[in-house]
């Protein structure tokens, strides 16, 4: 007997030693032969890591693996869903359709958000981008502000930031890129929808322009609508909004959708909006002074930049960047001092004391600019380091992070930030 376990034993031993070794060999070939991550391609544009997700998205909405070529789909309509919301709400008015616990209508006996129990599983540490930030007018303290996610809505906190909840069950659409409000009335928020007007396959089309009149309570969609009752499609993406510190119904915002980009104005919160310009390349921002709402400026991709003023009523163009204005793109009091070349996304900062003091941050085809202009934009002067270098801030990824902002005290103090 005990030879026989001695010589099980031995066999048990030999067995786990070859596994070992085996499972060793096998690790080790892993580690020598890691299996090959496949980038796509399709025409000159690559998709690597997330990006892939975000393709295999984007293609599967536009119903071709070519993002170039015309969409088989027709897109659906700015505002759809609370135009389905109503018909479904109108539907369950229907004793028909009501929820109801009669035992002689088991069909319509029983309704999900009545019997089923959702609990949050996360993510908790990824949260998303936020493009929106309001520090509440009403608050003497500073502590309530108002965050916008460009895909999870509007968020208030009422004990500077740590606590936060979620405002904005009323929209039928949380792709918040922008939000205003009137020192005059700061019951009245107004929020932006959609983040098309970037130009990535990533990003999120809105449903225009929501109002609150209760500080974010609730909302409604104030947005210019079509024949049918849909948001009129020009107003799918907004990428700025202003409102009047002093007139809470007076409000501009420069929108991307319905073939061209456009800026509105409305003198009634809403009611009714007027064109006020239309460009053929994308308006992404709409800056008004500090020190005086009259005068605005916007920034043209690939353009220039346009002024107002008169509060936006009317643009025209300074004459300083673009827009066949007086001076070249590559002039000295232009935006190239050498080479010429392109740009794309630029943003804008106006000083706090005097609205002809203005910077702009702009992303070029073969560098980044800091450009200043001291007199409302007719002409532009470079700015570089001290020891007369650039920093190149805005490659690669200029036309999606870029931002910039003067100091309020100082003029001669701007930040600026990209990727």
């Amino acid at each position: 007997m005990g030879l026989y376990y001695k010589f099980s034993f031995s066999i048990f031993i030999s067995f786990f030693f070859l596994s070992c070794n085996h499972d060793q060999k096998s690790t080790e070939k892993k580690l020598i032969n890691p299996k090959k991550k496949y980038s796509i391609q399709v025409g000159n544009a690559r998709y690597e890591g997330p990006e892939k997700y975000m393709y295999y998205h984007a293609a599967i909405k536009h119903g071709d693996t070519d993002l170039d070529k015309p969409s088989r789909f027709n897109s659906y309509k700015p505002g759809y869903k609370q135009i389905e919301l109503e018909k479904a709400l109108k539907k369950n008015n229907d004793i028909k359709y009501s929820r109801s616990t009669n035992s002689f209508n088991q069909l319509y006996a029983t309704y999900a958000k009545d019997n089923a129990l959702f609990i949050e599983r996360g993510p908790y540490n990824a949260p998303g981008r936020t493009r929106a930030f309001l520090v509440d007018a009403s608050d003497l303290t500073k502590k309530t502000w108002l965050a916008g996610s460009v895909g999870g809505g509007v968020w208030k906190t009422s004990d500077g930031g740590k606590n936060w909840v979620n405002i904005s069950s009323d929209m039928d659409n949380i792709a918040v890129t922008w939000l205003g409000q009137s020192p005059s009335n700061p019951d009245v928020i107004y929020a932006g929808t959609g983040e098309n007007w970037i130009g990535t396959i990533g990003d999120i089309t809105g449903a225009g322009i929501f109002k609150s009149t209760n500080g974010g309570e609730n909302w409604s969609n104030v947005s210019l609508r079509d024949i049918d009752g849909y948001v009129d499609s020009r107003f799918s993406n907004i990428s700025r909004l202003l409102v009047d510190p002093n007139n809470s119904n007076i409000v501009i915002i420069s929108t991307v959708g319905g073939g061209g980009s456009f800026i509105f104005k409305t003198l009634d919160g809403g009611t009714s909006w007027s064109k006020v310009h239309q460009s053929s390349s994308r308006i992404q921002q709409i800056i008004s002074a500090p020190s005086d709402f009259n005068i605005q400026y916007a920034a043209v991709r690939g353009q220039g930049v346009l002024k107002s003023l008169d509060a936006g009523t009317s643009w025209y163009n300074p004459g300083g960047i673009g827009i066949g204005g007086t001076v070249s793109l590559d002039d000295p009091d232009g935006i190239f001092s050498s080479g010429g070349g392109t740009f794309g996304r630029l943003e804008l900062a106006v000083s706090y004391q005097n609205s002809n003091t203005v910077y702009a941050g702009i992303d070029g085809d073969v560098d980044s600019y800091l450009r200043v202009s001291y007199d409302g934009g007719t002409t532009w002067n470079l700015l570089k380091n001290e020891d007369n270098s650039a920093d190149d801030w805005l490659v690669p990824q200029g036309w999606f992070d870029n931002t910039i902002t003067v100091n309020p005290f100082n003029d001669s103090i701007v930040y600026y930030g990209g990727r």
